[in-house]
């Protein structure tokens, strides 16, 4: 799989900067986006092609439709005010207090899911995924997160399939699809419409859809 993909979904997760906003509002971040979700046999090569169609799991729908509601919402925004706006976004869904929208981490949505309280870097789900990336030789992965956030374990996953680790599938399935599908669908529901969350969730689905079924991709 391509590890581009990982990569861009993780920075759509990660706290937004004028690189980001200036590459989705006024560059061609929503063509390589596009292209990197491209995985699958019968995807389209440009979004603009789409025209309804559906992976497995019929996000890639779903992600046509987020491409549209962003360029209609932020067209008419020069870069600062869209850095404002999708960083107040982020905030509220991600990183609010006392509590986000949806918990980023994967010990924490898990632990909340399982009706667990748990603390951050101290679960035993923290620190598996940390141990993994010892064990992959990858010293420091998005430093700016905790191990077990969202855009953390993307990129990780991004490390390992440009190098072709075999830790790649079972990472994956251990962590990654035990939580993420829930998680984008959770950050769905409450995004705004046009919005960069909106966006980041359903580039998701439509991620986790090839991954799950990794016989369906090039």
């Amino acid at each position: 799989m391509s590890p581009d993909a990982f990569f861009i979904v993780s920075k759509l997760f990660s706290y937004p900067d004028q690189a980001l906003a200036r590459e989705l509002v006024e560059g061609n971040g929503l063509n390589e986006l596009a292209e990197a979700l491209r995985i699958c046999a019968t995807g389209p090569a440009n979004l603009d092609d789409a025209d309804g169609f559906e992976t497995r799991n019929g996000s890639f729908e779903e992600l046509e439709q987020a491409v549209h509601a962003f360029r209609q919402h932020f067209g008419p925004m020069s870069v600062d005010e869209a850095l404002h706006d999708m960083r107040i976004e982020h905030t509220n869904a991600l990183a609010g207090m006392p509590k986000p929208m949806v918990q980023p981490y994967e010990s924490i949505f898990r632990g909340e899911a399982e009706g667990r309280r748990v603390l951050i870097m101290v679960d035993d789900i923290a620190a598996q995924v940390r141990a993994a990336y010892k064990s992959a030789g990858v010293v420091q992965v998005n430093g700016s997160e905790p191990a077990d956030h969202v855009s953390t374990e993307l990129e990780f996953l991004g490390l390992l399939a440009d190098r072709d680790d075999p830790t790649f599938r079972s990472f994956a399935e251990d962590h990654v699809l035990s939580w993420m599908p829930d998680f984008a669908r959770n950050v769905l529901a409450c995004a705004n419409d046009g919005g960069l969350m909106r966006l980041a969730a359903a580039s998701l689905l439509h991620l986790l859809g090839t991954l799950a079924h990794p016989a369906d991709c090039r």
